[in-house]
């Protein structure tokens, strides 16, 4: 062993040996720093046996535990630090079965613990900040309290996609993401530059500290809050939120994995189940999600039920929406109020509307008049509307009610590609909205017009609306 800048390393040439080859269970451990004890791999387990209270181990080949093998610890309420030296993140994908024992595992490129994986222990510290000998004799004398120091410079993350039952867990990285799996345990502090937890996953915990330099996200899956009503928050009795670093980016999501998710989400939100309306600031997409013979609910039913949160998709895709309804308000959502809706992939779009005076889009129905509302990194392709008479119908939104002084109905990078309306007399239709009062286009595409009709006197058409009141554009393309 040699010490160098003061950073515990392997030397040079046995470090990179060991870099160069890929192993399932961990490799070249040793116990350092007058730590004693045993380390025997048989087959698809390795199994750890300490001589003292605390221990140091360092792996030359890194530490990762492939699907269906083991790490024991034998020992009982002993503190385990083990480092791992290898070029990117120790990934979890078997057993670490550390009994009561107190583990600590330290990678500065990362730990996943994948949706396979498995950890028990007393305690459970994942971290990614280098350790150097201080730190190292500090975790000597203070064993199980000892918590490495969160570097904001570190790129390493920390994301769980398994299970991990602890008393205590730990876990400091760049990023740190508790997005899949179970975690069953009493306390859980999170430190990073940023911090995203699914609420859902986390069982029986009394107290969640979360601390970030950038972001802390915290979510719940709508299947969660119908099972568990609302998690989020300080004022409930089952979670508690800590945020002692006062980021400014402190938020609350509700996320939506899939079809059955967000009908329930569109049901939950129009009879407002449970005050579902106030759990959540946002609302999310997680996955892509496929109606294939599914209907779609509509969010924001009616006017008293205006969607009022904002919408990210992620990036996700709605694939193969098919909304066919009466209502006077019709899109995937019907009604919003000062609503912003980012980030959002729509593949095929079907909307059969039989209402009479309908208002009708691709996205929203209406905006309440004078309220905020906005499209951002929003694409639709292969839209077709079909609508009854004396309509507003639009393949964004149907009306875009803003105020003519203020532009407060905003559409940043948003395309429709292959789109077809057709409206029965009296209505009014355009490419994105029936009618945009007091609205900005910033690179707004309308590509490939199938068929953009209506009829009658009272009846207007056009590429990008039928009507127009105030609207400033900046780079908008029509293309037939």
């Amino acid at each position: 062993m040699k010490k160098m800048s003061k950073h515990i390393v392997l030397s040079f040439a046995v470090s990179s040996l060991l870099f160069s080859q890929a192993y399932a269970l961990p490799q070249g451990g040793k116990f350092t720093h007058g730590t004693s004890g045993t380390i025997h791999t048989s087959g698809n387990t390795v199994t750890i046996t300490g001589k003292g209270q605390n221990h140091v181990i360092q792996w030359g080949g890194g530490f990762n535990i492939g699907q269906n093998e083991s790490v024991n610890f034998t020992t009982s309420g002993k503190n385990y630090l083990n480092i791992a030296y290898q070029k990117d993140a120790s990934k979890i994908d078997g057993a670490l079965n550390g009994g009561n024992n107190n583990i600590f595992l330290v990678n500065p490129m990362g730990v996943l613990i994948g949706k396979t994986g498995t950890i028990t222990a007393g305690k459970f510290v994942a971290s990614t900040t280098p350790l150097n000998d201080e730190n190292v004799k500090t975790f000597l004398k203070q064993g199980a309290s000892f918590s490495p120091a969160f570097d904001v410079s570190k790129q390493g993350n920390i994301i769980n996609l398994g299970k991990i039952n602890a008393d205590n867990i730990v876990l400091i990285g760049n990023k740190v993401e508790i997005k899949k799996g179970k975690i069953t345990l009493d306390v859980l502090k999170l430190e990073g530059n940023k911090v995203y937890v699914d609420a859902g996953v986390v069982k029986d915990t009394k107290n969640i500290v979360a601390k970030a330099e950038q972001e802390v996200i915290i979510q719940q899956s709508i299947t969660s809050f119908e099972e568990n009503g609302a998690l989020l928050g300080n004022s409930s009795s089952k979670f508690s939120f800590d945020d002692s670093s006062k980021v400014k980016n402190w938020t609350k999501y509700g996320s939506i994995a899939d079809a059955t998710e967000w009908n329930k989400f569109a049901d939950f939100w129009n009879v407002n189940k449970e005050k579902f309306r106030t759990a959540f600031d946002h609302f999310r997409l997680i996955d892509d999600i496929d109606f294939s013979g599914v209907k779609t609910y509509i969010v924001g039913d009616n006017t008293s039920n205006a969607f009022a949160k904002s919408f990210d998709g992620s990036g996700y895709a709605l694939k193969n929406v098919n909304i066919n309804s009466s209502n006077q308000y019709v899109g995937i959502f019907g009604v919003v109020q000062n609503s912003y809706i980012r980030n959002l992939n729509i593949q095929g779009l079907k909307i059969a509307s039989t209402g009479y005076d309908a208002y009708v889009g691709g996205i929203v129905g209406q905006n309440i008049a004078n309220s905020y509302t906005g499209f951002e990194n929003v694409t639709v392709n292969d839209l077709v509307i079909n609508t009854a008479v004396n309509t507003k119908v639009g393949g964004i939104i149907g009306w875009g009610n803003g105020s003519g002084g203020n532009n407060t109905i905003n559409f940043t990078n948003v395309a429709i590609n292959n789109i077809s309306i057709v409206a029965k007399e009296g209505s009014y239709v355009g490419g994105i909205g029936r009618q945009i009062d007091g609205g900005n286009f910033n690179n707004v595409v309308v590509n490939d017009i199938e068929k953009l009709i209506t009829s009658g006197n009272d009846s207007k058409t056009g590429g990008f609306t039928g009507k127009v009141g105030n609207l400033k554009i900046n780079n908008a393309y029509l293309f037939l």
